[in-house]
């Protein structure tokens, strides 16, 4: 998860984590890092349960956009209307 902060090793993690995060496990344990990481781990992390998040990621998404850091909160009301569009939910 730590690596998301790094610029060049980014899209390597964010890649690693949409195919982990497929497993429920893997995506309950996002959850944490997601509600207390840095701003970019908020952000990539919220990116990647969009793609493979399932219905119990949406409180965390909706609690991520309403998030203080304007652009945090921006991304996680975008992965939050991805998500449900994707479960049409």
């Amino acid at each position: 998860i730590n690596t998301v902060n790094s610029g060049s090793y980014r899209d390597v993690a964010v890649a690693y984590l949409v195919e982990a995060a497929r497993e429920q496990k893997v995506a309950q344990a996002l959850y944490g890092p997601l509600e207390q990481g840095t701003k970019d781990e908020k952000i990539q992390l919220s990116r990647v349960l969009a793609v493979s998040g399932e219905a119990d990621a949406v409180p965390i998404l909706e609690k991520t956009s309403r998030d203080s850091d304007g652009e945090v909160a921006q991304e996680g009301l975008r992965a939050l209307r991805s998500l449900r569009a994707r479960l049409k939910i």
